[in-house]
C-alpha cells in the first residue's frame, strides 16, 4: 500500500517466559532479519524469515536466554524498525 512502511505492530506476551509472538508489517516481499539485543546491545539471536507485503506473524523462542530486558527490531533492505522493548522473565 502507498506509504507502508516497515515496523512492528505487536509483540506479546510481555513479560514472557518461552514464545514471544512478533507482528510486523512490511512494504514488499523480502526477507526480514529479526535481532534480539540486550541491554548492553549486544546481539543475542537473530533470526531471518521470508515475509510477504502488508501484516506478517513469527514466533520467537526465547528458551535459554536469561531474564532481563531485550530489544526486538526488524530489518529489510537495509531499513531498521524502531526497536520494541520485550521482557523475558
Amino acid at each position: 500500500r502507498p506509504g507502508g512502511r516497515l515496523g512492528i505492530t505487536g509483540i506479546y506476551p510481555s513479560p514472557t517466559a518461552d514464545n514471544l509472538n512478533i507482528q510486523f508489517d512490511a512494504v514488499q516481499e523480502a526477507d526480514i532479519d529479526i535481532r534480539l539485543t540486550d541491554f548492553t546491545g549486544r546481539t543475542v539471536m537473530e533470526t531471518r524469515i521470508a515475509a510477504g507485503k502488508g501484516s506478517n506473524s513469527t514466533q520467537l523462542s526465547l528458551v535459554g536466554l536469561p531474564a532481563g530486558v531485550y530489544a526486538v527490531t526488524i530489518t529489510a533492505e537495509g531499513i531498521v524498525s524502531a526497536p520494541v522493548r520485550v521482557v523475558k522473565q
